[in-house]
């Protein structure tokens, strides 16, 4: 180590952290000077210094939340379970016999799904249509948890009348 740097290293210890400036390197090679205020919270995460080595660290392991959250999870799809009465691997729901209070018990899980799911682009949550809004949470949250869900229509004809019955089936995959 120089002399110089070791003499910068002492200037930057009694600089203000306001008044830190941060050199980053554009792509067309020319430094662009940030203040410390204007940076992200990526360079921040990006810059990690390790406080032994003093080196800057790039290998920031990221757990995903069905890593971190696997417990959490689970009980979510116990509780769905349990509201909508599924028993075993392989169900098959009527989708017209879930009633208003299952709804409600589902949609009160929806904070709870939020904390412990990457929701971000499920339908429930991008979409304005909230008829069957429940059945779309019911499907990504399934999903997610790697259950094969399939909606089917199946229909039964009575009095020369044809009824058309919607079904969720939902099966753990193996």
């Amino acid at each position: 180590m120089s002399k110089n740097n070791k003499t910068d290293k002492n200037i930057l210890n009694n600089v203000p952290v306001d008044d830190i400036v941060v050199v980053k390197k554009s792509s067309d090679g020319s430094d662009d000077n940030l203040t410390d205020s204007d940076t992200s919270k990526k360079n921040d995460r990006d810059n990690v210094v390790d406080k032994k080595t003093g080196k800057k660290s790039q290998n920031r392991q990221w757990m995903c939340k069905s890593v971190v959250f696997k417990n959490e999870r689970e009980n979510i799809i116990s509780k769905l379970n349990n509201i909508l009465e599924i028993h075993g691997d392989m169900c098959c729901i009527s989708i017209d016999k879930i009633d208003n209070d299952k709804i409600k018990k589902i949609v009160d899980l929806v904070p709870d799904i939020q904390k412990f799911f990457v929701y971000g682009r499920w339908t429930y949550f991008t979409s304005t249509d909230s008829d069957n809004g429940h059945i779309a949470l019911l499907k990504s949250v399934y999903k997610d948890m790697n259950y094969k869900v399939k909606q089917m229509i199946s229909y039964e004809t009575k009095n020369k009348i044809k009824y058309a019955t919607h079904n969720l089936m939902i099966m753990k995959k193996t």
